[in-house]
C-alpha cells in the first residue's frame, strides 16, 4: 500500500479538504460538530496505485486540529476542541478527537479512519499523521447559518489567471496542486461549489458545496425549480423552468427557493457536487433516499464497517448505554426523497444487522413521513407507521428486513420527508445496529 498520500497531493486536497462532510449542528451552546468520515464518505484514507485508485482506511490516524494558519506540519498551534456540543471545558491538546456517540477525548481516530471534533465556528487548519508520516495542513471553515441549517464548505487557492467570482459556480483547476476557477458556459460537469468569500485571482476562496447559499442567476426564477449552470454567462446559475429532475444539461446544482421576475442573486438549496441528470432515479425506477442527516443526539451516525470481503457504508443506531455512553431517548435520522411522478403503494425498507451473535436481543424501529408539495419547504406533522421489532439471531450481522408503508400521498414533484427512529424494548443488542434504508415503489 502506498503510504499516506505521499504521491497523491491532488487526492489529499480533495479527500481531506473537499470531500469531508461537516455535520454542523447547534445544541444549546456555541459548539458545532465536524466529522472526517461521516456521513457518506471514507474517513482518513490512503490511495494505492495511480489514477482513480482504490481507497484504504487508515486506522489510528493522529489529528492535530489547529488555529488557522497552521504553524508547522504537524501543526502545534492547537485550537480548542470539546467533549460535547454543550461543553465549555476543552479537551487536552494531545486528545482532540471525540468519536460519534462518545464524549471521551482521545488522540486518534478509530480503526476505519473516522474521527471528529466539537469546536466553535471559525476557520481552522489540521494535519493528519499516519505511521509517523504527517500530511497537510488542510483548511476548513465551520459555521452554522442563521437558519440553523447544516452546510458544507472548504477553502482552496484561487486560480491566478481567471480566478473566481462571488456567488458563482466553481470547478477545480491547476496542477500539481488544485485551485478553484469560475465555470465556463460550456462546462457540463465538474461543479464543486459556489464561492461565498475570498473571490478573485489571489488568496484563498471559500467554496460552499451543499446547503442554503446564494447564486447569481442569468434568468428569472420560480420557486422549487431545478437549477443548472447558465449557458450564457460563465459561472451563473440557470432556472431550468421545471420542477421535474433534469434529464440533460450537465450538473444539477440544486433547487431555487424563491420566485423572482428578473435575473439576480437568489438563494438556492444546493445539492452535493457533480449530481448529474438521471442520477436521482427520475424517469422510472425507485428515487433514492438522499440528504439523510442524523439528529443532534450523537446516537445516530454514518460509518464504514469492515465486513467479510468488503467495506459497508451504513447508518449506525446506538442500542444502549453499553454501546454508546449516555445513550437515551429515541435517536433518529431524517431523509428526503424527490418524487418525480405521482405514486401509490410506496414503502420504506430497512435492512438491519448488528455484530451480536446472541439470539433474542431486540430493538424497535419505526418510520414517520410527511410531504412538501409547493411553497414553504417546511413540513407539517409527520404520520408514523406502526413500530416493528428487530431481533438478533445466533449469527452475528444477520440481515433482518423491516418494511413500512409510506403514510403520505405522493404527487408530481413532491418531496417526501422521512424520519427513521429506534427505541428500546426488551434486552438491547450488544452492538450498535447497522441500518441500510431503501425507498421502494
Amino acid at each position: 500500500m502506498t503510504r499516506f498520500f505521499d504521491t497523491h497531493p491532488f487526492w489529499a486536497r480533495l479527500l481531506f479538504a473537499f470531500a469531508l462532510v461537516l455535520a454542523a449542528t447547534y445544541a444549546n451552546s456555541q459548539n458545532v460538530r465536524w466529522d472526517l468520515g461521516a456521513p457518506g464518505s471514507a474517513g482518513a484514507v490512503a490511495a494505492g496505485g495511480t489514477g482513480l485508485s482504490p481507497l484504504f482506511a487508515q486506522p489510528g490516524a493522529i489529528l492535530n486540529f489547529c488555529n488557522y494558519p497552521a504553524n508547522a506540519i504537524p501543526c502545534t498551534n492547537y485550537a480548542n476542541t470539546y467533549p460535547t456540543l454543550a461543553s465549555t471545558t476543552p479537551c487536552p491538546t494531545n486528545q482532540q478527537v471525540v468519536l460519534q456517540g462518545s464524549s471521551t477525548c482521545q488522540s486518534t481516530g478509530d480503526n476505519f479512519g473516522n474521527m471528529g471534533v466539537y469546536t466553535v465556528s471559525g476557520t481552522y487548519a489540521y494535519t493528519l499523521t499516519v505511521n509517523g508520516v504527517a500530511s497537510g495542513p488542510y483548511t476548513l471553515t465551520l459555521d452554522v447559518p442563521s437558519t440553523g441549517a447544516a452546510y458544507t464548505s472548504f477553502v482552496l487557492p484561487n486560480d491566478a489567471v481567471t480566478g473566481t467570482t462571488l456567488n458563482t459556480l466553481t470547478k477545480l483547476n491547476g496542477s500539481p496542486n488544485s485551485t478553484v476557477v469560475i465555470m465556463s458556459t460550456t462546462d457540463t460537469t465538474g461543479f464543486v461549489g459556489i464561492v461565498t468569500a475570498g473571490a478573485g485571482t489571489t488568496g484563498d476562496a471559500t467554496i460552499q458545496s451543499s446547503g442554503l447559499v446564494k447564486c447569481v442567476f442569468s434568468n428569472a426564477t420560480t420557486v422549487n425549480d431545478y437549477v443548472q449552470r447558465s449557458g450564457t454567462t460563465g459561472g451563473n446559475c440557470l432556472d431550468t423552468g421545471s420542477t421535474v429532475f433534469p434529464t440533460s444539461g450537465g450538473d444539477v446544482i440544486g433547487r431555487v427557493l424563491s420566485t423572482n421576475a428578473s435575473p439576480g442573486t437568489y438563494q438556492i438549496d444546493e445539492f452535493a457536487p457533480e449530481l448529474v441528470p438521471g442520477s436521482s432515479g427520475s424517469g422510472g425506477g425507485n428515487p433514492t433516499l438522499d440528504n439523510c442527516t442524523p439528529d443532534e443526539s450523537g446516537f445516530t451516525f454514518y460509518s464504514v464497517t469492515s465486513l467479510t470481503n468488503y467495506f459497508a457504508a451504513l447508518w449506525q443506531f446506538c442500542a444502549s448505554t453499553s454501546t454508546c455512553t449516555g445513550f437515551t431517548g429515541s435517536p433518529y435520522i431524517n431523509c428526503t426523497i424527490y418524487i418525480p411522478t405521482a405514486a401509490t403503494g410506496a414503502t420504506i425498507v430497512l435492512d438491519i444487522a448488528a455484530n451480536d451473535g446472541t439470539a433474542g436481543h431486540t430493538a424497535n424501529f419505526q418510520t414517520c413521513d410527511g410531504v412538501i408539495n409547493s411553497g414553504t419547504i417546511n413540513t407539517g406533522s409527520l404520520t408514523c407507521a406502526a413500530a416493528q421489532t428487530f431481533t438478533t439471531t445466533s449469527t452475528a450481522y444477520n440481515r433482518v428486513t423491516l418494511t413500512f408503508n409510506v403514510q403520505s400521498t405522493l404527487s408530481n414533484g413532491s418531496i417526501l420527508v422521512v424520519k427513521i427512529l429506534t427505541s428500546t424494548t426488551g434486552t438491547a443488542p450488544t452492538a450498535n445496529m447497522l441500518v441500510y434504508p431503501h425507498f421502494v415503489l
